[in-house]
């Protein structure tokens, strides 16, 4: 029986080769990406934000919070507090959603509730008050989506906040 051990009289070494890695530039980029965009959603790039806004008039001031990323079909909420910085009582402030912007949404809850589409009165505002009006949202569709929000008082008082979110798939 012949013996099973190597024999290097009959096999020769194998020859040196110098080892390297040769990607071809597509899937350079591509092992990239796939490293680069989970280190990207850990520092939360992909995650929710918000953005705070405010704008004010002679008799109204308005600070707005609002989401400016977040996913497809979760609830979020624009919320806004509105001032009567007048002396007098405001008789009506309507906080209005522009529809451009309401309708990239498939949820639009107004609270207090809107007595019209995408607006809703705030009533009897004393002097110095602050009333709080939330708009609950549900993301319906992908990409950025821009809007305003219009507060308007009875006396003439007319603020418009810009707004702007980013729906992620």
């Amino acid at each position: 029986m012949p013996d099973a051990r190597f024999n290097e009289e009959r096999f020769p070494p194998a020859p040196e080769i110098d080892r390297r890695v040769a990607l071809p530039r597509g899937r350079a980029i591509g092992m990239l990406l796939i490293l680069v965009v989970p280190v990207l959603a850990l520092a939360g790039v992909f995650g929710e934000s918000w953005e705070r806004a405010a704008a004010e008039s002679p008799n109204v001031s308005a600070q707005v919070e609002f989401p400016t990323r977040f996913r497809y079909k979760m609830l979020n909420s624009i919320t806004a507090s509105v001032t009567n910085r007048s002396a007098r009582p405001i008789d009506t402030i309507v906080v209005r959603l522009d529809s451009s912007y309401a309708l990239r949404f498939s949820t639009v809850v107004f609270t207090p509730a809107a007595e019209r589409a995408y607006e809703a009165p705030l009533t009897d505002v004393p002097p110095g008050e602050t009333r709080l009006m939330v708009i609950e949202i549900q993301g319906e569709r992908y990409g950025r989506h821009t809007g305003r929000l219009h507060i308007e008082s009875t006396n003439g008082d007319t603020l418009a906040i810009p707004i702007q979110t980013v729906i992620f798939p």
